[in-house]
């Protein structure tokens, strides 16, 4: 896990000095941030809701970094090859953090 979110940091922050992708490394940062407050809301006191909270955001289901994933390797965006290798690794980071958060998530509602 530290190695993803090591290397999560220091892609987003090569992704913050490009204008077409200085936005989605912001809301990369704000998405991370909303499902560690709501892991440790769960932590500190297990509630049903953030649970169900916690999962729609780190569900199989939601399969929003994929539709950004392509978004950001199509045409849409003018990325050379190397920020398109950047969002890549962002995004694989990304989900691989939110599967492990998701499991951290189960792991607390067993022990409720």
């Amino acid at each position: 896990m530290n190695n993803s979110m090591e290397n999560l940091g220091k892609t987003l922050k090569l992704l913050k000095d490009n204008d077409e992708t200085n936005n989605f490394s912001q809301m990369a940062v704000e998405g991370m941030d909303t499902i560690f407050l709501t892991l440790k809301d769960i932590a500190n006191q297990y509630d049903d809701d953030d649970m169900l909270i916690l999962e729609s955001m780190t569900g199989d289901e939601n399969n929003s970094l994929t539709k950004i994933r392509e978004s950001y390797l199509s045409h849409t965006y003018n990325l050379d090859s190397v920020h398109k290798a950047l969002m890549l690794s962002a995004t694989s980071d990304m989900d691989n953090l939110k599967h492990l958060f998701m499991l951290l998530g189960k792991n607390y509602k067993v022990l409720h």
